[in-house]
């Protein structure tokens, strides 16, 4: 697990385990971290379902998740429109 206090980013990497019915739940702070909010990706994507609400994020695990896949959860800070552009832009 890392977390990049300056820029948001947040990855987790664990192994699965079927036999764990419980979710992965992760606590992202839209007020101190993530003020413009966030966007998120699960890979494979085929290892369950995101779901978020307000600071919560947790992952429900695919019922026919594979032993000892390898899961990557990643958060990141939403980027604004305009910034998005300016990147743009620059390139």
């Amino acid at each position: 697990m890392r977390f990049d206090i300056a820029s948001g980013n947040f990855t987790l990497q664990y192994t699965a385990d079927p036999s764990v019915s419980a979710h992965t739940e992760i606590f992202a702070s839209l007020q101190h971290h993530y003020p413009r909010g966030l966007d998120y990706s699960l890979e494979p994507s085929s290892a369950g379902k995101v779901h978020q609400n307000g600071n919560l994020i947790w992952i429900e695990h695919s019922a026919d998740l594979q032993q000892n896949i390898e899961v990557t959860f990643r958060v990141w800070q939403k980027v604004k429109r305009a910034h998005l552009q300016s990147l743009l832009l620059t390139v």
